[in-house]
């Protein structure tokens, strides 16, 4: 995915651009940077899979229920800003592209499950002004990942963000969206 995704970015001709991924897509956004910095002024990683944490655990999201899944992505599902816009009944249509972007996630991520042996010998490679974002009470990837990416990429800072879990863009967006809009103001 890293490498369509680069090729994608080349064919459109971005230059200067600020490279964002939330879970998988930080993951991508990740191996991304590893590979090829050029032309890449920022990266913002969201609690991200990609990394395997040394004391705890990824949990299992593809083998439970849609309902179990949507639990797992937030801390405090009442502080969703339009949080039932999460449960509303889905057409048959929206329901085949959300199984099929699952089974499709399950593939590309399986084994090794939700993260790449390799990656973080070589994220110490990459230069780019990076901000690391991530929900301290995150269930699916632990707060441990977070302190992880921010410790191998060699320009890192990580911003934790309390009584938040996996999706802090939308559980916190107040506190998500200072702490993005500050990094994109600090680059050069």
């Amino acid at each position: 995915m890293a490498h369509f995704t680069k090729d994608l970015v080349q064919e459109l001709g971005l230059d200067d651009y600020v490279l964002v991924g939330h879970s998988i897509g930080g993951w991508i956004a990740a191996e991304m940077a590893a590979m090829d910095q050029h032309n890449l002024k920022g990266l913002v990683i969201i609690d991200s899979a990609g990394v395997r944490p040394e004391k705890g655990e990824i949990t299992e999201v593809f083998m439970v229920s849609d309902d179990a899944r949507l639990k797992l992505g937030f801390h405090n599902m009442e502080q969703v800003p339009n949080f039932d816009a999460f449960t509303a009944e889905r057409t048959p249509e929206e329901a085949a592209v959300i199984h099929g972007n699952k089974e499709m996630l399950s593939r590309l991520s399986w084994r090794p499950y939700l993260h790449n042996p390799s990656l973080p010998h070589f994220l110490g490679g990459v230069k780019t002004p990076t901000l690391v974002i991530w929900g301290k009470q995150d269930a699916i990837f632990p707060l441990e990942c977070g302190e992880m990416y921010a410790r191998l990429l060699s320009n890192a800072t990580l911003k934790t963000i309390d009584n938040c879990g996996h999706r802090p863009q939308m559980e916190k967006p107040d506190d998500f969206n200072a702490a993005f809009t500050s990094f994109l103001a600090g680059l050069k």
